[in-house]
């Protein structure tokens, strides 16, 4: 057997030391980057949560829009090219009517009525169903400045053409 002597055996004992201390400073390194890497999937984690809750939000708000508007097309009755218009404040003119409607796609005439201190009507006509279906899911319900929601459902019967209606 050997013998160590005294200046080596420190010496041994420093380097085991300094080892020892090499590491624990690598176990911390490895301890460490191991919770950043789960904080970083946690945060991952996270944001799919939250990004797949907003898209479950969007979607439930689509499909009852879609469910409304479903629900106001059948309300309307049997659906034909010619809106039957209800619901504009006292006041509004044939003018007013025919610019809320003139942009639509398919638009081609509009008859307006008005009575006496009596808020007015309009049927409106366009070129065929999927056109004024579109316009009575986008208007419906309409809120005017003035007061009034705009109700429009099928017309029982067609719009004739007259010379004045032209567009």
């Amino acid at each position: 057997e050997t013998f160590i002597c005294g200046e080596q055996a420190k010496s041994q004992n420093s380097e085991r030391e300094r080892r020892r201390g090499l590491l624990q400073i690598d176990r911390k390194k490895i301890q460490e980057s191991l919770e950043n890497a789960k904080m970083l999937r946690r945060k991952k984690i996270e944001q799919k949560q939250k990004w797949f809750k907003e898209w479950t939000i969007e979607l439930e708000s689509r499909v009852q829009k879609q469910r409304k508007t479903e629900k106001s097309i059948k309300k309307a009755g049997s659906p034909i090219n010619t809106l039957f218009a209800v619901g504009f404040p006292l006041g509004y003119t044939r003018n007013q009517v025919e610019t809320m409607f003139q942009n639509r796609p398919g638009f081609e005439a509009l008859s307006f009525n008005q009575k006496d201190g009596k808020a007015p009507i309009s049927f409106i006509r366009f070129k065929n169903v999927e056109d004024a279906s579109g316009c009575l899911a986008a208007l419906q319900g309409h809120r005017f400045e003035a007061g009034g929601r705009l109700r429009l459902a099928y017309a029982k019967y067609e719009l004739k053409q007259s010379r004045s209606q032209r567009f």
